[in-house]
Parts: structure tokens; sequence; C-alpha cells
């Protein structure tokens, strides 16, 4: 299943519609499974808020839900590309977001697209669901004879 998301332009609202909208299609994919819904909301959160407040929001947000992973591009017009760096908690400047995305994603990718612009990749894999407990040995039961 495939989904584009529109960015709004105005800030205040942008986070909540795009949480919204990516949920819902979640939720119709991959029902009862909310710790993975909630590592999506978070890698798509991250980029996206990043294109809202670095490019002013034009953009968009595509996801293919696939069989083992969700793919995520997050496009908008400016140029810049984003760079990695140490978060400042102190500050309160952010700095965390391209590091959260890594580490619940792996490699995230950034081309330059043609004319303008750049998009901001990533793969986020589903939760593999836990391993089985082996059924504890027991010793077999006796059969009875009947004579």
């Amino acid at each position: 299943m495939a989904r584009r998301v529109a960015l709004p332009t105005g800030r205040q609202y942008v986070g909540r519609e795009v949480r919204s909208a990516v949920g819902r299609s979640f939720d119709q994919v991959r029902p009862g499974r909310p710790q993975e819904r909630d590592d999506l909301l978070l890698v798509v959160s991250e980029p996206v808020t990043n294109a809202v407040r670095h490019a002013g929001g034009a953009g968009t947000l595509d996801l293919a839900l696939l069989p083992d992973a969700v793919d995520i591009a997050v496009s908008d017009p400016s140029r810049t590309l984003p760079l990695p760096r140490l978060p400042d908690p102190g500050a309160g400047t952010g700095g965390l977001g391209l590091h959260l995305v890594a580490t619940l994603c792996g490699p995230v990718r950034v081309t330059l697209d043609p004319g303008s612009g750049k998009t901001v990749h990533a793969r986020l894999p589903y939760r593999r669901p836990p391993a089985p407990e082996a059924a504890p040995a027991t010793a077999p039961t006796p059969r009875r004879r009947c004579w």
C-alpha cells in the first residue's frame, strides 16, 4: 500500500495531521501493533519536522507499506542537505532527529532531486515477533496395557 501526504505549510498543525494520516494508513495494513506504529510515527515525524522547520513545510511524505518494512520518503524544496549534529539538550535546539531515525532504520539516504529540492529516505523494518519458547521436555506418559 502506498500513501502520499502533502505537508501543510502551517507549522502549528503539521505534526498532528501527518501523524494522524500515517497512523490510519498503518492501522489498515498492520492493526494491533502499537510498538511498530509508535516507531513509524517517530521516524516520520523527524524528517517532516525538519522539512517544516528548515524548508517552510512545502513538500510531501511518501509511504510504501511493504510486507517486511515501511519505506519513508520526505521531500522538500530545499537543496540544503541535513547534517547530523551532536544534540545539546540544554539549548533546546534539537539534534536528535536523524540519530533516532538511523537507530530505528539503519542508514538514512538523502538525494538531491532534479531541478530543486531533496528527499530524505529511510526504511523501517517491522519488528519480528518473539520466538516461541520451547515447550519443556517432559517424560513420555507410560501407556496403560489393557488385556
